[in-house]
C-alpha cells in the first residue's frame, strides 16, 4: 500500500509541476484550493491547455484520446484518467 501512496503523490506532484510549468509566465501557482477548478478558461488559456496535454502525455508516457479531453478537465479528472491509461 505504501508503494501506491507514493505513485499517487509522484503522479499528482508531476501534474501539478506541469501546470505550474505553463502559469509560470503569469507569475501565478497552482495550489491544492484549485483541485477541482476547470482548467480551460479558469487556469490555463486555450493555447496553454493544449500544450498541457502534450506536456502530460510525454511526462507520463500516454495518448490521451481525443473523445476524453473535454472542457471541463480538473486536476483530480486528469490524475483519474491518467490511473486509467497506465
Amino acid at each position: 500500500m505504501n508503494k501506491s501512496l507514493k505513485k499517487q503523490d509522484n503522479i499528482e506532484k508531476k501534474i501539478i509541476e506541469s501546470i505550474n510549468f505553463f502559469l509560470k509566465k503569469y507569475k501565478k501557482k497552482f495550489s491544492k484550493k484549485n483541485i477541482n477548478t476547470k482548467l480551460l478558461n479558469n487556469i490555463l488559456d486555450s493555447l496553454d491547455f493544449v500544450n498541457f496535454i502534450i506536456k502530460i502525455e510525454k511526462d507520463f508516457k500516454v495518448k490521451i484520446p481525443v473523445h476524453l479531453i473535454d472542457t471541463d478537465l480538473t486536476f483530480n479528472k486528469i490524475k483519474i484518467l491518467l490511473k486509467k491509461l497506465k
